[in-house]
């Protein structure tokens, strides 16, 4: 299940402490090149098409050799959701391809984050349990839901 609160503020007050809303420095600050694994390097090329150049701490990818902390905002943020589920990263910043990428790999650990848009793909089966009291199984009705809270404010 994931759990999405639209906004920081409708994120329950238990929760707010576990809120990440700087996905890049956060990334910057906890990862090292040795600490990516396969699923992790197949991420990175899903997301960002950067590919791991063997025996160097580099990627290729269409527009030059860069190094981790040049990774996409999106692909960092999965991969902030995936090594640390108990935080809370806002994923607004993460475009489809992004958002994709993190639902396919949902298993039965819970994951939250905050989004506001519905720009992404619900692969079947996956269901969103939004703002602490709704579940919706697709981006169409999560997309008319933000509508509707937006009318609210």
């Amino acid at each position: 299940m994931i759990c999405v609160y639209t906004s920081v503020d409708k994120i329950p007050g238990q929760f707010k402490g576990r809120y990440q809303p700087l996905n890049d420095i956060f990334f910057n600050r906890k990862f090292r090149f040795e600490d990516l694994g396969e699923i992790d390097f197949g991420l990175i090329g899903k997301i960002d098409n950067a590919y791991r150049i063997p025996n160097l701490e580099q990627f290729e990818t269409p527009f030059g050799i860069t190094d981790i902390y040049n990774l996409s905002t999106g692909c960092k943020t999965v991969l902030n959701v995936l090594h640390f589920r108990d935080m809370i990263f806002d994923c607004t910043e993460c475009g489809g391809n992004a958002l994709a990428a993190l639902f396919d790999l949902i298993d039965e650990t819970a994951i939250i984050i905050v989004l506001s848009h519905a720009r992404f793909i619900l692969p079947g089966g996956v269901q969103l349990f939004v703002d602490g009291e709704n579940v919706i199984n697709s981006r169409l009705r999560f997309s008319a839901y933000l509508g509707k809270e937006r009318a609210k404010n």
